[in-house]
């Protein structure tokens, strides 16, 4: 995990060895709905492994979209 300021990147354990964007958001759901509007794709069995909603954008970058209380 490399962290500066409010971003956040990590290595996702979930056999891919991608590299996963994390973005803070008050509502996982409303945001992938959003998304998925945009074009981005939930990946529902990384939200299986993890607890946390992944997408990828069209450019297939990973992001995970975590819940923060703030």
């Amino acid at each position: 995990e490399v962290t500066a300021g409010p971003i956040k990147f990590y290595f996702v354990e979930d056999g891919t060895n991608d590299i996963a964007f994390s973005v803070d958001v008050v509502s996982a759901e409303s945001t992938l709905r959003s998304l998925q509007q945009a074009g981005f794709t939930d990946l529902p069995e990384l939200k299986e492994k993890t607890g946390e909603h992944f997408v990828r954008d069209p450019d297939g970058i990973l992001i995970n979209l975590h819940e923060s209380s703030t």
